[in-house]
C-alpha cells in the first residue's frame, strides 16, 4: 500500500491476520483508527504521515512488525501496542526529550501505550518531509474460479464425539436441527476464498453441547449466525476466534430466543452480537480478547444479560444502542 491519502473515515487502513505487507508513504488523517494491525505479523509501515486520528496507530495480538521513519501527529492517543513490535525512529510531535548531541534523535526513548517495555528509542527530533516512495512493476496474475464449499443440513442430525473441519458453510434449513455434542470443530484456513460459517436459516434449529468450535489467531475464522426465526443452544462450550476484526461478530444473532450459558467465547470481533431480536439469555459465560463483549444493537428487548465475566475488550464489555427493556 504505497503513496495513498485516506481521510476522514472509520479506519484509515486496517489488516486483519495479514503478514509481509508493506504501508508506506500514505497520508492517513480524520479517522477513527489511522492505521490497525489485529493478529498481523511481520508488516512494515514506514515514511507515513498520520495526524488528526483518534487513534494513530494500534496494534492488538500482532508481532514483529516493524513501524519505522513516520510522523505522528497527535489529536488524541499516539500509539497502542500490546505485542512485540519495533518501533524506531519515528516523529512525535508530543515528544518532550532533549538531543544533546545534536545527532536530530532524542536522548531518551518515545514511550508507546499497551506494555510498559515498549518504546521507539530514537524518537526523531523533527518531522519528515512527505515523499513518494518507488512503486514496483504491475506483475497480473492468473485468475482462478473458487468453488463454494459446504453442506445442508435439511433433516436431523446429530455429531457426537467427533472431530471435523469446519471447511465452507455449513446451512441448516427450516425444519432441521442440528446437534453438536462432545466435539471438536476446527475452521479450515481462509484461502483461496473459502468463507467458513454456520448459518441456523429460519426454521432451523442448532443445539451445540460441551463442544469445541475454533479457529485460531491467523488464518482460520467462521462466523456462527442465527437468522430470523431460527432457534440456538449453546451451553458448556468453547467458541474461539470467530468472525473476524474487520467488524463481523463471532455469534451473530438475528433470530429470538436464543441460550447461551456456561460457555468460554474468545477472540471475536463482538463476542455476542443481539440485532434487533429479542428474549435472549446469555448467562455465566466468559467473554475475553475482543472490541465489544456484548454489543445489542436495537429494536431488541427482553433479552436477560447476566453472571457473565467480560475481560480484555477493546472498546466495551457490554454495548447497548437503542434497545430498551433489557
Amino acid at each position: 500500500m504505497l503513496n495513498n491519502e485516506v481521510a476522514s473515515s472509520t479506519n484509515g487502513i486496517m489488516l486483519i491476520s495479514s503478514s509481509n505487507n508493506q504501508i508506506r508513504g500514505n497520508r492517513i488523517l480524520g479517522a477513527s483508527y489511522g492505521i490497525a494491525l489485529f493478529n498481523s505479523s511481520v508488516n512494515t509501515i514506514d515514511s507515513n504521515n498520520f495526524s488528526e486520528n483518534d487513534d494513530n496507530a494500534v496494534l492488538m495480538d500482532s508481532n514483529d512488525n516493524v513501524i519505522q521513519h513516520n510522523n505522528f501527529l497527535q489529536k488524541q492517543r499516539q500509539a497502542y501496542d500490546n505485542g512485540a513490535n519495533s518501533w524506531e525512529a519515528n516523529y512525535w510531535n508530543d515528544y518532550s526529550g532533549v538531543d544533546n548531541n545534536g545527532d536530530g534523535f532524542g536522548d531518551s526513548p518515545y514511550s508507546i501505550s499497551g506494555t510498559t517495555t515498549t518504546a521507539d528509542a530514537t524518537p526523531k527530533m523533527t518531522p519528515y518531509s512527505e515523499q513518494s516512495v518507488p512503486v514496483p512493476s504491475l506483475v497480473p496474475t492468473e485468475f482462478r474460479e473458487t468453488p463454494w464449499q459446504g453442506q445442508w443440513i435439511v433433516e436431523d442430525t446429530v455429531w457426537e464425539n467427533c472431530k471435523k473441519q469446519l471447511k465452507g458453510g455449513i446451512l441448516i434449513e427450516n425444519g432441521a436441527t442440528l446437534t453438536i455434542r462432545n466435539c471438536i470443530l476446527s475452521a479450515a484456513a481462509l484461502n483461496e476464498g473459502v468463507e467458513n460459517f454456520i448459518v441456523v436459516k429460519s426454521g432451523g434449529t442448532l443445539y451445540v453441547y460441551r463442544s469445541t468450535i475454533s479457529g485460531d489467531k491467523s488464518n482460520s475464522f467462521f462466523t456462527l449466525r442465527t437468522e430470523r426465526g431460527a432457534n440456538i443452544v449453546i451451553q458448556d462450550s468453547k467458541i474461539y476466534y470467530a468472525g473476524d476484526w474487520g467488524g463481523s461478530s463471532g455469534i451473530e444473532l438475528f433470530g429470538d430466543g436464543a441460550l447461551i450459558e456456561n460457555t468460554e467465547i474468545v477472540g471475536n470481533y463482538f463476542g455476542i452480537e443481539i440485532r434487533g431480536s429479542s428474549n435472549h439469555r446469555l448467562m455465566n459465560n466468559k467473554i475475553s480478547d475482543c472490541v465489544d463483549g456484548i454489543f445489542v444493537e436495537g429494536p431488541s428487548h427482553d433479552n436477560i444479560i447476566e453472571n457473565n465475566t467480560i475481560s480484555g475488550c477493546f472498546y466495551s464489555g457490554i454495548s447497548i444502542n437503542d434497545a430498551t427493556k433489557n
